[in-house]
Protein backbone atom coordinates (compact mmCIF):
# COMPACT_ATOMS: atom_id res chain seq x y z
CA UNK A 1 0.00 0.00 0.00
CA UNK A 2 1.47 3.40 -0.97
CA UNK A 3 -0.88 5.31 1.71
CA UNK A 4 -2.51 5.07 5.58
CA UNK A 5 -5.89 5.09 3.66
CA UNK A 6 -5.04 2.93 1.01
CA UNK A 7 -4.05 0.63 3.92
CA UNK A 8 -7.42 1.08 5.51
CA UNK A 9 -8.98 0.03 2.47
CA UNK A 10 -6.99 -2.53 1.57
CA UNK A 11 -6.07 -4.27 4.33
CA UNK A 12 -9.01 -3.50 7.10
CA UNK A 13 -8.10 -6.21 9.53
CA UNK A 14 -4.75 -4.81 10.17
CA UNK A 15 -2.25 -3.89 12.11
CA UNK A 16 -4.23 -5.40 15.07
CA UNK A 17 -3.40 -3.57 18.28
CA UNK A 18 -3.65 -3.89 21.38
CA UNK A 19 -2.70 -1.81 24.74
CA UNK A 20 -1.83 -3.36 27.57
CA UNK A 21 -2.06 -1.98 31.51
CA UNK A 22 -1.96 -3.28 35.16
CA UNK A 23 -4.77 -4.83 36.33
CA UNK A 24 -5.47 -5.86 40.08
CA UNK A 25 -8.07 -8.81 39.50
CA UNK A 26 -6.22 -10.19 36.71
CA UNK A 27 -2.91 -11.01 35.18
CA UNK A 28 -3.14 -7.83 32.97
CA UNK A 29 -5.69 -5.82 30.90
CA UNK A 30 -6.05 -5.52 27.44
CA UNK A 31 -8.00 -3.71 24.66
CA UNK A 32 -7.64 -4.36 21.40
CA UNK A 33 -8.28 -2.05 18.02
CA UNK A 34 -9.36 -4.31 15.30
CA UNK A 35 -10.80 -3.10 12.09
CA UNK A 36 -10.21 0.68 13.27
CA UNK A 37 -12.96 -0.22 16.38
CA UNK A 38 -12.47 -1.24 20.02
CA UNK A 39 -13.19 -4.75 20.34
CA UNK A 40 -16.23 -5.78 22.07
CA UNK A 41 -14.32 -8.36 24.04
CA UNK A 42 -10.84 -9.77 23.15
CA UNK A 43 -9.99 -11.59 20.27
CA UNK A 44 -8.36 -15.30 20.74
CA UNK A 45 -5.61 -14.87 17.91
CA UNK A 46 -4.69 -11.49 20.27
CA UNK A 47 -4.82 -13.43 23.40
CA UNK A 48 -2.44 -15.83 22.54
CA UNK A 49 -0.14 -13.53 21.61
CA UNK A 50 -0.56 -11.19 24.94
CA UNK A 51 -0.31 -14.46 26.78
CA UNK A 52 2.96 -15.47 25.65
CA UNK A 53 4.23 -11.65 26.19
CA UNK A 54 2.94 -11.49 29.32
CA UNK A 55 5.29 -14.56 30.31
CA UNK A 56 8.16 -13.99 28.47
CA UNK A 57 10.45 -11.39 30.15
CA UNK A 58 11.54 -8.03 28.12
CA UNK A 59 7.93 -7.04 26.49
CA UNK A 60 5.56 -5.11 27.66
CA UNK A 61 2.99 -6.80 28.84
CA UNK A 62 5.50 -8.88 30.85
CA UNK A 63 6.24 -5.19 32.52
CA UNK A 64 2.95 -4.77 33.37
CA UNK A 65 1.26 -8.15 34.75
CA UNK A 66 1.41 -9.65 37.51
CA UNK A 67 2.87 -12.92 38.19
CA UNK A 68 0.14 -15.60 38.26
CA UNK A 69 2.23 -18.01 36.98
CA UNK A 70 0.93 -20.50 34.06
CA UNK A 71 -2.45 -19.18 33.81
CA UNK A 72 -2.70 -15.30 32.33
CA UNK A 73 -6.13 -13.78 32.71
CA UNK A 74 -6.51 -10.97 30.19
CA UNK A 75 -9.28 -8.57 31.52
CA UNK A 76 -10.75 -6.90 28.59
CA UNK A 77 -14.43 -4.68 27.85
CA UNK A 78 -16.36 -7.94 27.76
CA UNK A 79 -14.98 -10.04 31.34
CA UNK A 80 -11.68 -11.80 31.20
CA UNK A 81 -10.54 -14.70 29.43
CA UNK A 82 -7.74 -17.10 30.62
CA UNK A 83 -4.95 -18.34 28.85
CA UNK A 84 -2.95 -21.79 30.27
CA UNK A 85 0.41 -20.95 28.59
CA UNK A 86 3.98 -23.35 29.04
CA UNK A 87 6.85 -21.36 27.73
CA UNK A 88 10.14 -21.25 27.54
CA UNK A 89 12.31 -18.33 28.54
CA UNK A 90 15.67 -18.53 26.82
CA UNK A 91 15.51 -18.83 23.43
CA UNK A 92 11.83 -17.45 24.05
CA UNK A 93 9.34 -19.71 22.68
CA UNK A 94 5.56 -20.85 23.05
CA UNK A 95 5.20 -24.24 24.01
CA UNK A 96 1.68 -24.21 24.34
CA UNK A 97 -1.43 -21.95 24.94
CA UNK A 98 -4.82 -23.19 25.94
CA UNK A 99 -7.73 -21.53 26.48
CA UNK A 100 -11.90 -22.51 26.38
CA UNK A 101 -13.99 -19.91 24.09
CA UNK A 102 -17.15 -19.66 25.39
CA UNK A 103 -20.16 -19.12 22.63
CA UNK A 104 -22.88 -16.49 21.76
CA UNK A 105 -26.34 -17.43 20.63
CA UNK A 106 -26.51 -16.49 17.08
CA UNK A 107 -29.53 -17.31 16.26
CA UNK A 108 -32.92 -19.12 17.61
CA UNK A 109 -35.87 -20.39 15.90
CA UNK A 110 -38.43 -22.93 14.15
CA UNK A 111 -37.72 -25.48 11.30
CA UNK A 112 -40.72 -26.75 9.66
CA UNK A 113 -40.76 -30.37 8.06
CA UNK A 114 -42.63 -31.50 5.43
CA UNK A 115 -45.18 -34.77 7.26
CA UNK A 116 -43.71 -36.81 3.93
CA UNK A 117 -40.15 -36.56 4.84
CA UNK A 118 -40.84 -38.54 8.14
CA UNK A 119 -43.00 -40.93 6.37
CA UNK A 120 -41.30 -42.71 3.67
Amino acid sequence: CQSAAEAESVTPYTPFVAMVEPCATATLRATCIFMQRLHKAYPVTGSIATAAAARLPGTLAHEVSRDTGTRVAIAHPSGVMDVVTEVVEDPAELKKAVLVRTARRLMEGSVLIPWSVWHK
